[in-house]
């Protein structure tokens, strides 16, 4: 899966636990369980087990020069109103 922003990467299942690190836009990590009730995904992070909560994580890297578009073209949309 890839990071859909920058994220940290923890100890255990909780915003409570230490920080190991952290992801960044578009990095690639390996999932190697979740937990659906609670919405946190274990992974492997530098050779340990770690986790990363599910909102954050993706299928897809994000299209960057979409979202810039996008951008563009509301500006632009705004300025002509």
């Amino acid at each position: 899966m890839y990071a859909t922003s920058s994220v940290n990467v923890r100890k255990g299942p909780s915003t409570s636990t230490d920080k190991l690190g952290y992801l960044e836009l578009n990095e690639e990590i390996s999932v190697t369980g979740e937990s659906k009730s609670t919405g946190w995904k274990q992974v492997t992070y530098k050779g340990e087990t770690a986790y990363v909560h599910g909102s954050r994580l993706g299928t897809e890297k994000v299209d960057l020069a979409a979202i810039e578009a996008a951008r563009k073209a509301a500006a632009e949309k705004a300025a002509a109103e």
